[in-house]
């Protein structure tokens, strides 16, 4: 597939410069296709579970429910990575269609299954119900009866994909977690080379209006699953794509996405065990802190010299001036904000936004903002205790797969929390959850990651774990 979008490239390119980026396409993949080996397999492999709460599931038989939300996040992850021309980042109310594929795919795997009930939810399941319903509920009236233009409908809809796990009743298989990493790590090279090319003068379509570095988090999850599966070759190609898109736009999204990942992998590692924690933390508050010293007066030293270096033009004052219209607009009612009811935008101060009118309504570039603007500290603190909580139990559990030894387990958990981190932590500078795409990848990621479950949760749940391998 690789091969043939580096032919398709310099047959269109002939002739101009992008003749040279295509001819480094095709070599690209060529490395691709020669190291596309699958996972290696055991010679004789019997993994059996028994516990009581799997019972009277066959071990490792696949739940047609954890099939069904496996396809539609792969799915749904496949369409956000290859759109390129922002048809899922959209402002139109066409974007809901893409909320079909994970529905009918989820729907599907219903039908086929004799699930009558529910799994008991998380801590972080009850925040992000709570969040979404309140949400929801009140952007719909907002929507209806107040007379919002842009009510959130488009965030809090999706959000309520993340909580399709607690129909699942069993748990994550080792087979079908080694499946579902591979899977990722294809669906990031289609993303990286899709990307690179509609950035070149050999592109044939519109210019992309959907900017690669909001769907950084690809890069991310890409990369940590080719190095979790120990795939040298892969992980040289992605970089190498990564490193060209920088230099299309080197955006600090980029940097921050980068640091997230590399945190979120210390803080599930062997290494992190005692200080992983605090390192999640700290990068938290640094994140905070530039955002602040932005909003303040001025500029950290940090992004200041951030964008001497990479000679990108400095967009400081345009954000800052549409923070301060959103505090200005918080500041109104911090406690609980327009009780959801209300826009998530903010009017363009300045015109600062120069392509937009003035009487235009601007996203303030900070999900985190527009949070604050819809539900004041009171939605804040519920979606922050969301994310805490998410991290929480995924750490927790990484640590109790490590010591069964559930090794493509712990991968699979370790790669969609950097991939759920990522975009958390590029939402503080980037408006994420607004495109419907986005959102409703992260939402079926953490759906997905609360599937990979341990076997001893708890005292009640005494659980034996045998793995029988044979020689030949």
């Amino acid at each position: 597939m690789l091969v043939l979008g580096g032919v398709v490239g310099l047959v269109i390119g002939l002739g101009s410069t992008a003749a040279t980026g295509a001819l480094l396409v095709v070599i690209l993949g060529v490395v691709v296709v020669a190291a596309w080996k699958p996972a290696p397999r055991a010679r004789a492999s019997i993994d059996l579970r028994v516990s009581p709460a799997t019972l009277p599931v066959p071990p490792d038989v696949d739940d047609p429910l954890l099939v069904g939300l496996g396809a539609a996040t792969l799915l749904t992850l496949l369409i956000v990575a290859a759109d390129t021309q922002g048809y899922t980042g959209a402002s139109t109310n066409k974007r809901y269609a893409l909320l079909v594929v994970p529905v009918f795919a989820l729907l599907l795997a219903a039908a086929r299954s004799n699930r009558s009930r529910v799994d008991s939810p998380t801590a972080a399941d009850r925040y992000l119900a709570v969040y979404a319903i309140l949400g929801l509920a009140g952007s719909l009236v907002g929507k209806l009866f107040l007379g919002t233009v842009d009510s959130a409908v488009v965030i809090f809809l999706p959000m309520f994909l993340g909580l399709t796990h607690l129909l699942v009743r069993e748990r994550m298989t080792a087979a079908r977690a080694a499946r579902y990493q591979r899977a990722l790590i294809r669906i990031t090279l289609v993303f990286l080379v899709l990307s690179v090319l509609s950035e070149s003068s050999a592109w044939p379509l519109a210019k992309p209006s959907y900017s690669p570095q909001e769907r950084a988090f690809f890069i991310a999850v890409g990369l940590a699953a080719a190095a979790f599966s120990r795939r040298r070759a892969i992980v040289a190609v992605m970089l190498a794509f990564t490193t060209i898109m920088f230099l299309q736009y080197p955006a600090a999204t980029w940097v921050i996405v980068a640091m997230s990942g590399l945190v979120t992998g210390f803080a599930t590692s062997r290494r992190g065990r005692r200080s992983g924690a605090g390192v999640l933390i700290v990068f938290a508050v640094g994140l905070l802190g530039i955002g602040f010293a932005q909003v303040q007066g001025g500029q950290s030293s940090i992004a200041k010299s951030y964008f001497s270096a990479v000679a990108k033009v400095d967009n400081t004052s345009t954000r800052r001036e549409l923070w301060k219209a959103a505090e200005q607009q918080i500041a109104k009612s911090p406690l609980v904000g327009s009780m959801f009811s209300g826009d998530f935008t903010v009017a363009n101060v300045n015109r600062v936004i120069t392509n937009q009118s003035a009487d235009a309504r601007i996203e303030p570039h900070n999900d985190y903002l527009e949070t604050l603007l819809l539900g004041g500290f009171f939605g804040l603190v519920l979606y922050g205790a969301f994310i805490v909580s998410a991290n929480v139990i995924v750490i927790r559990r990484v640590r109790l797969l490590t010591a069964e030894g559930a090794v493509p387990e712990v991968n699979l958990a370790r790669v969609l929390l950097i991939g759920f981190n990522a975009v958390v932590a590029g939402a503080a500078f980037n408006p994420e959850l607004s495109s419907i795409g986005i959102c409703a990848s992260v939402f079926l990621v953490y759906a997905l990651m609360m599937t990979v479950r341990p076997m001893t949760t708890g005292p009640a749940d005494r659980s034996l774990r045998v793995r029988v391998v044979t020689a030949g």
